[in-house]
């Protein structure tokens, strides 16, 4: 056989190998999807932690920590329903969201969070605990964008990556003014130290 023939053996295993990576763009993307339902149940729990602390003087000019860590959820929310949308015209089907706070808290676990859901009283603590959310969302989209073979895939996991670095930038500067702090480093990893 010449170099330029193609084998039925070949086109036989072209489609498998399409198959393949389709079915890897489904666990990608329904694994970004359990991510982000995992965020908004987690802000739902931070929102709440927000509303009971006092607004000090370190707060002053700042946004308001509940309002920020509302527009945050909200955005989780977006990619959620896009996500999940995604998914459903792969043919895959979604996780469920975690219901009640045992079950995020398993989730939360699964997925490597160890911020714990309680002892969030003060704006530090509530925002190191968004920031580790945050930055296990860069983890898992700079995966996706190196994982995925859809182009169009891709182009959302790159939106949503830069969502999710300025939600990251966002709270860091409620723990720091500090610029080293608040933009780390000159290439995201999703590992970046809190201040």
């Amino acid at each position: 056989m010449t170099a330029g023939a193609v084998s039925r053996r070949g086109l036989l295993l072209r489609p498998a190998r399409t198959f393949a990576q389709v079915d890897d763009d489904v666990r990608i993307v329904a694994g970004a999807l359990l991510l982000e339902r995992v965020a908004i149940a987690s802000y739902d729990v931070a929102v709440a932690a927000a509303r009971a602390v006092p607004a000090g003087a370190a707060e002053r000019g700042r946004p308001r920590l509940p309002e920020l860590l509302a527009r945050v959820r909200d955005h989780e929310r977006e990619h959620a329903e896009v996500l999940a949308s995604k998914l459903e015209q792969l043919g895959g089907r979604a996780p469920p969201a975690p219901r009640g706070e045992a079950e995020l808290a398993r989730r939360r676990a699964q997925l490597g969070l160890r911020a714990p859901l309680g002892g969030l009283r003060t704006t530090a603590a509530i925002a190191a605990f968004a920031l580790e959310l945050e930055d296990a969302q860069l983890t898992t989209f700079l995966g996706a964008v190196r994982d995925l073979q859809n182009a169009a895939l891709i182009e959302l996991a790159t939106q949503i990556m830069g969502a999710e670095g300025q939600h990251a930038v966002a709270l860091r500067s409620l723990l720091s003014d500090a610029p080293g702090t608040l933009v780390p480093d000159a290439f995201e990893r999703g590992e970046a130290a809190l201040p």
